[in-house]
């Protein structure tokens, strides 16, 4: 069943629950009202004794409008499957208690645990499978642990475990075919979502990637008083390579430096490809120093990259122009910090290239 990493299945289950829990909350508020269904039933199945089953009913309705508030509130998931077992405690006993004070047929009687295994699948779908499961066995264990303690309920304990066993190992079933569903989808849905922040050529970040994890550096950065680092990378001289040996080795040429480049960088840095031959790279806790001995390193190394290509004669050398900017000296957003770095880069390429700026 494992469609995906161990390290994934928090992220499905945190995705899963964002999903599912607003259909639970529409189903719930719906559901609590089964109860008074259920209620006119017994008035017509036993009129005289109806009222005295109302307080069980009520009781239902309690039970199942504790989970809708859980859900409501967005409670922690922990708390929501609290009330889930809370809820199904609540139905248990007072399904008991109903056929205690309304002799009906068990024909009759049962269509409340019916009820049970019908919605609680669907009104569980946020929590995990397992949980789900343990609530429907719990539902199942409540009558015979009741027994067990001397609390005999009014019916057939027999009768029940015949028949609602079964059910719970079919409501299992369905659930498992269920979540092997959702997690194809999870999977399909983050592939999805990667790719639309992937640049396809060079398998780094695009735009929309980098503005999304650079605003995110950048709120952790002021909340923590901690600085980071710009760096606006252009490679020299790239439309020479496009005129003289063509765009598909000019796609090779990109695709080296987008390995070079992922290869220098360490695990909590954020590179983009900004378009063409212009990347950009932030680098948390690094203040303006840092950045530019960053910078150098990283220039140092892609200069003594040589890209290879079929099509061309001979290898590529490869140099890079670097500009650099500093949060929070060089500005206090990451579109000015963009903007100076930028600024920086077009002098290090009007100095003659192959260099980094990193000061005005």
């Amino acid at each position: 069943m494992a469609l995906f990493p161990r390290e994934l299945k928090h992220e499905y289950l945190q995705a899963r629950y964002a999903q599912y829990r607003t259909f639970a909350l529409r189903l719930g508020i719906a559901t609590v009202f089964v109860p008074m269904g259920l209620w006119l039933r017994d008035d017509l199945s036993y009129a005289a004794g109806a009222w005295d089953t109302l307080g069980f009913r009520l009781l239902m309705s309690a039970g199942v409008l504790a989970y809708v508030a859980a859900l409501a509130l967005r409670a922690p998931r922990r708390v929501v499957l609290l009330a889930a077992y809370l809820g199904v405690l609540a139905i248990d006993v007072a399904a008991s208690m109903v056929w205690g004070a309304v002799p009906i047929h068990a024909s009759v009687g049962f269509a409340d645990y019916v009820y049970l295994f019908l919605l609680a699948p669907l009104l569980l779908l946020p929590l995990s499978l397992f949980e789900v499961v343990a609530v429907l066995v719990t539902a199942c264990l409540v009558p015979n642990l009741q027994a067990a303690f001397g609390m005999e309920p009014h019916y057939s304990l027999p009768l029940f475990n015949l028949v609602m066993w079964p059910a719970c190992l079919l409501a299992a079933f369905s659930l498992y075919q269920f979540d092997l569903v959702f997690r194809r989808l999870f999977l399909i849905q983050r592939q999805v979502s990667e790719q639309a922040l992937m640049d396809p050529l060079t398998g780094l970040g695009n735009r929309r990637y980098f503005d999304e994890r650079g605003d995110a550096v950048l709120a952790l950065a002021r909340r923590r008083g901690r600085p980071f680092s710009v760096l606006m990378i252009d490679i020299d001289h790239f439309k020479r390579v496009n005129d003289e040996h063509g765009h598909a080795v000019g796609d090779e040429v990109l695709r080296a430096f987008g390995n070079a480049l992922k290869a220098s960088l360490r695990g909590g840095d954020v590179c983009g490809r900004l378009g063409g031959e212009e990347f950009a790279v932030l680098l948390p806790d690094e203040n303006g120093a840092g950045g530019a001995a960053a910078a150098e390193r990283l220039r140092d190394r892609l200069e003594r990259l040589a890209a290879s290509s079929a099509a061309a004669r001979k290898p590529i050398d490869i140099t890079v122009s670097i500009g650099v900017a500093a949060y929070p000296e060089d500005g206090d957003a990451l579109e000015p910090l963009l903007r100076r770095a930028d600024k920086r880069l077009f002098g290090a390429k009007q100095g003659g290239r192959n260099r980094v700026v990193a000061a005005d």
